[in-house]
């Protein structure tokens, strides 16, 4: 009896020594603040106090509306005493209180599972996160308007990719070092500002410290050094509140091209400008926002409620529309010349020899007739069964994308909406060299599809097991480099010209320039073409057609916001997951489709 005991005695110790060797701390978001229809970062920290343990971070959701479950994972190698930190990103579609997460060793057993508390937030309302080490001093702005919630975090527990910040609407920097921010962290920021976010930054007696920082190509000034004033009339008379005299130091500045002066001090000094940059902006403060003249100063309220961006819901593109556009576009192809001119080849030398034997045997001429179309029939079913063998089983890709170019940054963003087709009963495995962020996006009323995401130096998602006749359509969302770029040259007469630089052709291109637009045709690689948009032509009289069409018009509230400012707007016939993002899968496919190209001037 007392063997029995003492062995189960030692199991347990075993299983409790087991589970307690690993410890794991998550952080969701920025205080758990998240945003439907937004990637979650979740800041997870991961401790081992015995031998090292090697394994992967896992969180698996399930989606009612579309019946499915959605995996996200990424290796993991705790070492002895030391601490791992790791950022998973989980797409969130609908609001959630809580989210579980599991480490599980390459054995697949789970060591530890814990749940983070989680604070949804909806579509009108505004998260602005404070970067600052002393975690204070905003405060005030959640109760400016109704819809405000303010986070703070310092630059060590920032994301490392922009998908982090994707239910954020406004950064503002404090009293951090830019130079404390990694590489990662710095694009990831300028990645976010260009999706869509507002970034506002402050001088004051510290400005210089901007200069040479990833910041300062971003602001709507050129900082020129510190000058002190004795009090800011321009700001008294812009809100109507006396600010009074005081010795404020300020940023020293000039506008950039690019930049829009909102509040001018005397001799021409900015003290509030802002920048647009791709879809979002920055605002930049030429005194210090935390400096006690402004904090006491009566009119600071209203001069946040003036520069907080508006809340303006997400446009996104009806998935039933696009599914149909992906179905239309769906094909098989066609067999090969080669395979064509062998099987004509086979025909003819098994017809004349069996045609030949069966007159010689029979006498019979008038038997040609049947033997013909017999023979005829029965190579056809023979090709058919053939084709399907040989292409019905690889997988076809129709992909979609938007392409926005920057000038600015010598890349851009590609949001690829994509659809997967094939009959083969198979698990099926995307592959990209870069980091691309794929989500499942079914329309409404389909089933959704179980697929694992793998957040490792190579992205990776797999769907599980099943056939694939409909359209399963997906969004992936990457940021790229590009080699070239389009030049614009416009005069105070609307003439002008454009060269093409970038490493494709395009196709039935529109050029636009504050307002104005006109069609001008297809576009070559090195190509200049001279241009006149004193028409105002339409951007929605497309001469595109067909699928073209139908894509531009479903994704239209979204790009009404792309076509302003200066640029062009073009396609391309190339299929974006092959030629920026270098998708690779563990079978032959073959990909139909376009991209809708605008380079942002």
């Amino acid at each position: 009896m007392r063997f029995y005991f003492w062995i189960i005695f030692f199991i347990f110790c075993f299983i409790i020594n087991v589970y307690a060797e690993i410890d794991m701390q998550i952080f969701p978001g920025f205080d758990g603040y998240h945003k439907h229809g937004c990637w979650l970062p979740l800041r997870i920290t991961l401790t081992s106090f015995g031998e090292n343990i090697s394994g992967e971070i896992v969180s698996e959701i399930y989606v009612s509306d579309t019946d499915s479950n959605q995996i996200y994972s990424k290796s993991a190698e705790v070492f002895s005493v030391a601490k791992n930190i790791q950022y998973l990103y989980i797409f969130l579609e609908a609001y959630r209180r809580n989210l579980g997460v599991s480490f599980v060793d390459n054995n697949g057993r789970e060591l530890l599972q814990k749940e983070a508390a989680l604070k949804p937030l909806s579509s009108d309302e505004r998260l602005i996160l404070a970067v600052t080490d002393k975690a204070s001093g905003l405060e005030f702005l959640a109760g400016i308007t109704p819809n405000n919630y303010v986070s703070y975090a310092n630059v060590e527990s920032l994301p490392d990719s922009w998908k982090g910040y994707d239910s954020v609407d406004v950064i503002i920097f404090g009293d951090v070092s830019l130079s404390a921010f990694s590489d990662d962290q710095q694009q990831a920021i300028e990645n976010w500002v260009y999706n869509g976010g507002t970034l506002i930054v402050s001088g004051g007696a510290y400005s210089q410290n901007l200069m040479g920082t990833f910041v300062e190509k971003l602001l709507p000034v050129s900082i020129k050094g510190t000058r002190i004033l004795d009090s800011l009339k321009a700001l008294s008379n812009h809100y109507g509140h006396d600010i009074g005299k005081a010795k404020i130091p300020l940023a020293y500045s000039e506008m950039v091209d690019e930049g829009e002066a909102v509040i001018l001090e005397s001799d021409n000094l900015p003290l509030i400008a802002k920048r647009r940059l791709g879809y979002g902006k920055t605002v930049f403060f030429a005194f210090d926002y935390l400096d006690p003249t402004i904090q006491s100063w009566e009119g600071k309220d209203e001069m946040w409620r003036d520069v907080l961006p508006e809340i303006i819901p997400r446009e996104y593109p009806e998935n039933r529309d696009i599914s149909r556009i992906l179905l239309a576009t769906d094909y098989k192809g066609p067999l090969s010349y080669k395979w064509a001119g062998l099987f004509l080849l086979l025909y003819i030398l098994c017809f004349l020899p069996l045609n030949y034997f069966v007159i010689k045997r029979t006498g019979k001429t008038m038997l040609i007739w049947l033997n013909m179309p017999a023979a005829g029939l029965i190579f056809a079913i023979f090709a058919l069964g053939f084709n399907y063998n040989l292409r019905g089983q690889a997988v076809i890709i129709n992909d979609f994308s938007v392409v926005d170019l920057y000038q600015k940054t010598d890349g851009g963003k590609v949001t690829s909406y994509f659809g997967l087709f094939s009959s083969a009963n198979r698990d099926y495995s995307l592959n990209f060299p870069e980091t691309v962020f794929i989500r499942n996006t079914p329309s409404r009323g389909t089933p959704g599809r179980d697929y694992k995401f793998f957040e490792d130096e190579i992205f990776k998602t797999k769907i599980f097991k099943g056939k694939i006749p409909s359209p399963v359509l997906f969004q992936g969302e990457s940021y790229i480099k590009l080699d070239g770029k389009i030049s614009l040259e416009i005069d105070e007469g609307l003439g002008g010209k454009v060269t093409n630089g970038l490493p494709f052709d395009l196709t039935e291109c529109y050029v636009f320039s504050n307002g104005y637009r006109a069609y001008i045709g297809d576009l070559a690689r090195n190509k200049t073409v001279n241009i006149d948009i004193s028409g105002d032509v339409p951007v929605t009289q497309s001469k595109m057609g067909g699928e073209k069409q139908r894509f531009f018009n479903s994704m239209r509230q979204k790009l009404s916001k792309s076509i302003t400012g200066k640029g062009i707007i073009g396609w391309a016939d190339e299929s974006a997951l092959r030629k920026f993002l270098r998708m690779s899968m563990d079978v032959e496919y073959n990909t139909v489709g376009a991209m809708l190209v605008i380079i942002h001037i």
